[in-house]
């Protein structure tokens, strides 16, 4: 839906001046690697009690820039707020006061276009934009934003970000609260920063306020970690309230949060079993093993139920009935999760609903039960002592691996109406993500041919068979070339053959011949030849300036074997030295080895982390340092 709307413009109560020169110079040289500066950011809460069933919270917004650089100019001038069924943005008020020749200009911003937003990932999600442009940016610009928000949900409240990519002069949270409630709150990544926090009463409320000032520029990394791992910020939350000696609970703790995700459960729609039972009978079916009949179930629903994201409000917490997304063949991560735990539960085997949220994720429930602890739904399905974590949306995945963007998150496990556990999902070790690829190699002129296997079992592997399972010979001859690539962009793969592409439980292997045109030089009698065909940490030097930690989807153990034959025409001059470094972490070896006629290479790296702090970064560059100079080397033989 589109439309042109009018929006009421409301009075600021914030005094507004244009900028003076001086400002403008004073701004640029604090920050002159920075084209903005924020110069106010603030949000003031004010919740009121209505009755036992109901708060009035709502939220006002300021924010004041200024532009500082020439090339802003360019700037658009775009800028948009969104909002979904848990809030409504109302009497938006924006403007532009630009300065020329000692006069200052106010425009306002006259239209405000609104929106659906959609995204690629969500087949259906409430939200809303509305974008306006500011008309006439350039240095020394200042705009101005205010609007008013409401929240429909008090389980929706709230969190606030004291910095972000653009420096920050002042950022200010201000809670004013009726003394019936109860407010919690917790600050992240604030351990470096000055935020001074006060407590006072103003009239009828309670007021708590967060103030932070000379905000720095932080900056994003490839492979970082999500902002809320680094930025300073706060979850501020209702733990409860009162009215006429009543009390209601919000957030009081993880029980409170987990009775409100099970009223959730209990909303759903009954299933009808009888297209399931058929289905769950004939997977069962010639299985003797609990184990067996799980995974049959749980590669069905994989193979057979297409993933859709869907939220529609209140209606994105109830998970679809079974039977429904049985028969339609899609659903999103409640949906499938529901199906799963109703089809194990006609074969007479338990499982759980879980909640749990993504690696982008940073918080704890016990460090704040709410909402914005997790983000997805998943099965748990316990044996014993152990519990294995069973997500249908992720296509391929073996019954023994949780989902790779899981690992190490605290899942909440749904017993029944008054019981819940809490978990951790394992990270998965490096030695069940590996990649184990030998080469034997011979010397045709200045050509080098090989015949090599590679087994590929965890993460690699399913990434490998989502791709592959829907290619065509064409682009799967491509990506293996991709993947396979030794020595120079002169390798050519010749044949290969794929086994296991189609087993979940089963190591991928590929089997491949190649050539590398021009790998060999010669030199009188003298014949060079670089055997690290892979070169796989050539280009991991991090950058010094990198504030982030580095990131990775999942441990790893590559092995790489290079058997070079030399028959009993020639005889080794020259070995390179071996590699051994161990780092925190991660481990990389290189070890020559001569035998009778042959010369092995063993390449060896094994990474046990998911995250590189900064305070790893001068070991892990000295690691690369090393292992560059030990690819250049080359072997040197003769003639006999």
């Amino acid at each position: 839906m589109k439309n042109w709307i009018a929006i009421v413009l409301c009075c600021s109560f914030y005094s507004i001046y244009a900028q003076s020169p001086n400002e403008l110079e004073t701004y640029k040289k604090k920050h002159p690697n920075s084209y903005m500066v924020i110069l106010k950011h603030v949000q003031e809460v004010t919740i009121d009690v209505i009755n036992k069933d109901s708060l009035a919270i709502s939220i006002h917004h300021y924010e004041e820039k200024i532009y500082t650089n020439k090339l802003t100019s360019s700037f658009s001038g775009q800028a948009s707020l969104q909002y979904n069924s848990f809030n409504t943005i109302k009497d938006v008020d924006a403007y532009i006061v630009n300065t020329s020749d000692g006069k200052t200009k106010k425009t306002k911003v006259k239209s405000f276009f609104t929106k659906d937003v959609f995204d690629d990932a969500i087949f259906y999600d409430y939200k809303k934009e509305i974008s306006f442009v500011y008309p006439s940016i350039e240095e020394g610009s200042k705009t101005f934003l205010e609007y008013n928000e409401i929240v429909n949900d008090p389980h929706f409240l709230g969190n606030f970000y004291f910095a972000n990519y653009s420096p920050m002069e002042v950022s200010e949270l201000v809670v004013k609260y009726s003394p019936s409630l109860e407010i919690d709150f917790k600050l992240f990544n604030a351990d470096s920063v000055k935020i001074d926090y006060t407590l006072s009463t103003e009239k009828k409320y309670k007021v708590k306020k967060w103030t932070y000032r000379d905000g720095k520029e932080y900056k994003s990394s490839q492979d970082a970690q999500d902002p809320r791992y680094y930025l300073p910020h706060i979850i501020y939350y209702i733990k409860q309230y009162e009215f006429k000696g009543a009390t209601t609970q919000v957030y009081s703790d993880v029980a409170q949060l987990y009775k409100w995700y099970y009223s959730m459960l209990s909303k759903m729609k009954l299933s009808d079993s009888n297209e399931m039972k058929p289905i769950v009978d004939s997977l069962v079916a010639g299985k003797t093993t609990e184990e067996e009949k799980v995974k049959a179930i749980y590669y069905w629903v994989q193979d057979n139920i297409k993933y859709i994201a869907f939220e529609d409000g209140m209606n994105g917490f109830v998970p679809e009935a079974g039977s429904s997304v049985c028969s339609n063949r899609y659903g999103d991560c409640k949906g499938m999760s529901n199906l799963l735990v109703e089809m194990l539960g006609l074969a007479g085997i338990k499982a759980y609903h879980t909640w749990v949220g993504s690696r982008d994720i940073p918080y704890k429930y016990k460090e704040v039960p709410t909402l914005y602890v997790d983000n997805h739904m998943i099965v748990a399905y316990p044996v014993g002592e152990q519990i294995y974590f069973l997500d249908a949306t992720s296509k391929q995945l073996s019954f023994n691996y949780p989902s790779a963007f899981i690992q190490g998150k605290e899942a909440l496990i749904g017993i029944d109406k008054d019981h819940y556990l809490l978990k951790e999902v394992m990270v998965v070790e490096a030695e069940k993500n590996y990649n184990i690829d030998t080469s034997y190699v011979s010397i045709e002129g200045n050509v080098l041919k090989g015949k090599g296997v590679a087994h590929i079992d965890g993460y690699l592997k399913y990434s490998i068979m989502n791709y592959l399972q829907n290619s065509s010979v064409d682009e799967t001859q491509k990506y293996l070339e991709y993947f396979l690539q030794k020595g120079n962009n002169k390798f050519s793969l010749k044949k290969y053959d794929l086994k296991n592409l189609y087993s979940r439980d089963k190591e991928l292997v590929i089997n491949y011949e190649y050539e590398i045109k021009d790998y060999v030089n010669v030199n009188n009698n003298e014949y060079y030849v670089n055997m690290h065909l892979h070169k796989g940490l050539n280009d991991s030097k991090i950058e010094k300036d990198r504030e982030n930690a580095f990131e990775n989807s999942f441990t790893v153990h590559n092995l790489n074997v290079v058997i070079l034959d030399l028959s009993d025409k020639y005889k080794v001059k020259y070995l390179p030295e071996n590699v051994n470094f161990k780092g925190n972490g991660y481990v990389s070896e290189v070890v020559y080895t001569k035998k009778n006629n042959t010369v092995v290479l063993m390449q060896d790296y094994i990474r046990s982390h998911l995250v590189l702090e900064p305070s790893g970064f001068a070991q892990w560059n000295e690691m690369v340092k090393i292992l560059k100079r030990s690819y250049n080397e080359s072997i040197v033989f003769e003639k006999k």
